[in-house]
């Protein structure tokens, strides 16, 4: 499963069956914000269980060589803005949508404004979470590592057509139909995402799409979905957003290959049950 953006889940696997993974630091923290929120474990409480899970959990494990890493651990895990993050879903607005669309460019750019704006709003629920009072208003900076743009790159399901530089470096040179610029160019290849101060919100903004967090990929396709685009449909099981090549298909992979083991399993008690009943004769 993934875990990035379910924290609570993979704390939870990391507490009842041990380390997950070799990524021994970033795990103890988990565990450590898991113990303060879920257990309301106190510090001495949590320190007497820290240093014995990892005794029980890490191979050839030394307390004094461990130290420093259990004590960083400690002292991250518990702070007060640094909650464990749980997000299901991101909303798009309709009314999102139809200021991204109603900029003259091509569609594919559209996607990566889209893909922008999504990414966004998913760094501000994270700081939400970590902080109740901060300001409800989205920043518009973009801190311009390639890494970065070649995320937003995938996200918009562009990669293999796009050289995100050039596209980047078009869009500075667009504005929307009021003249407004989309995109500000800073130094460094930081940008301002200025068409996102100039989408108009209301109170009752009306939602189109709850994009679920396992559907972030593909961000592209909620612009499709928005188009009507007859071969993006949602999953009949998770509602992410799914490109098809006939009508036959009702599942995202991931979806299609837990169905599929269920079924199997169902099979397999159901060959159980009739043996059962046959050795009973």
């Amino acid at each position: 499963m993934n875990y990035k953006y379910n924290e609570i889940e993979y704390a939870k696997e990391i507490y009842e069956h041990g380390f997950q993974t070799d990524f021994i630091k970033y795990e103890l923290v988990l565990l450590v914000k898991y113990l303060k929120q879920k257990k309301n474990m106190k510090l001495k409480d949590t320190i007497d269980f820290v240093y014995n899970f990892c005794k029980k959990y890490i191979k050839n494990y030394n307390e004094i060589l461990f130290y420093k890493t259990i004590d960083n651990a400690i002292k991250k895990g518990r702070k007060r803005n640094n909650q464990l993050i749980e997000i299901k879903s991101i909303p798009i607005y309709t009314c999102e949508l139809e200021y991204i669309d109603s900029i003259n460019i091509e569609e594919d750019y559209k996607k990566i404004l889209l893909s922008f704006l999504m990414n966004k709003k998913l760094s501000h629920k994270i700081m939400q979470i970590n902080n109740k009072d901060i300001n409800k208003n989205i920043s518009v900076y973009f801190n311009g590592t390639m890494k970065k743009y070649n995320k937003i790159l995938k996200m918009s399901n562009l990669k293999k057509k796009h050289d995100i530089n050039l596209v980047i470096n078009k869009l500075i040179m667009f504005n929307d139909k009021k003249g407004d610029k989309i995109i500000v160019p800073l130094v460094k290849g930081n940008i301002i995402l200025q068409y996102i101060n100039n989408i108009k919100y209301t109170k009752n903004n009306e939602i189109f799409y709850n994009m679920p967090i396992l559907g972030l990929d593909n961000v592209g396709y909620i612009y499709d979905y928005y188009k009507k685009n007859l071969n993006i449909k949602k999953c009949e099981k998770c509602e992410i957003l799914i490109k098809t090549r006939n009508n036959k298909t009702k599942y995202c992979t991931r979806c299609a290959k837990e169905i599929k083991l269920e079924q199997t399993r169902g099979i397999a008690r159901e060959s159980m049950r009739k043996l059962r009943q046959k050795r009973k004769c």
